[in-house]
């Protein structure tokens, strides 16, 4: 089916600890993911309706921890752009049957696609799938500070906070390399330096790796590894 003008919406708050309350701040979840327009099957299975939406990282998260999936449900509209309703006049609203996904959403690099997989218990009810032009998403995400070390160790932190910057910086040369910057070949010879350091710490740190540790060095590895590709 053709689908027009998809809208992902929500939001990322942001909490020192779990006990934390109030928060500390909160951005639009569509300033990290895009969903395309396009053509999207939904189906009916087993009286289910159901559809996969890849969904696009376009700016990397924060580092932090995934505290509760507060909300993530995809709504259907009609033709006229309202939202399609029940039998009982609530609305058609999908759910989402794999959060596992997010965290892996949480890692990804800029320009990685993950799917979200949706479905709404039909119960026996028809002509909804009929009544489908457009859909939206909605994600709310509680995203806490204290997991981003928890398990691990603060010697991991500060070597994943040098590994960025030398990714970074290291991308940054090989492009302009890549243009013909000859002082930047210098650079690269500089930096060759700054990754026999890098090496020696990897070696000399104690403790293991918590899981948004090892989160991040994924993501970090991922970015430089698709930069690389692009050149």
């Amino acid at each position: 089916m053709a689908v027009r003008e998809i809208d992902i919406y929500g939001d990322l708050n942001y909490y020192e600890d779990e006990d934390d309350w109030f928060g500390s701040g909160s951005d639009e979840i569509d300033d990290y993911l895009s969903v395309e327009d396009g053509f999207y099957k939904f189906s009916v299975v087993d009286d289910k309706l159901v559809v996969e939406v890849p969904v696009k990282t376009i700016k990397n998260f924060p580092n932090m921890h995934v505290d509760e999936i507060d909300e993530s449900f995809l709504s259907v509209l009609d033709a006229d752009n309202k939202y399609i309703k029940n039998e009982k006049g609530e609305d058609v609203d999908l759910k989402l049957e794999n959060p596992e996904v997010i965290t892996t959403i949480m890692s990804s690099a800029v320009g990685d696609k993950n799917t979200l997989k949706f479905s709404y218990a039909l119960l026996g009810e028809t002509g909804i799938l009929e009544q489908i032009e457009n859909f939206d998403i909605s994600i709310d995400l509680n995203l806490t500070k204290s997991g981003t070390s928890q398990g691990g160790s603060d010697d991991w932190d500060e070597i994943l906070d040098d590994y960025e910057k030398y990714a970074d910086e290291y991308i940054a040369c090989a492009k302009k390399a890549a243009e013909g910057d000859l002082s930047a070949m210098s650079d690269l010879v500089s930096l060759m330096e700054t990754a026999q350091e890098l090496g020696e710490k990897l070696e000399q740190a104690s403790g293991d790796l918590s899981s948004d540790q090892v989160a991040r060095y994924s993501r970090i590895t991922a970015k430089f590894a698709s930069a690389m590709s692009d050149m």
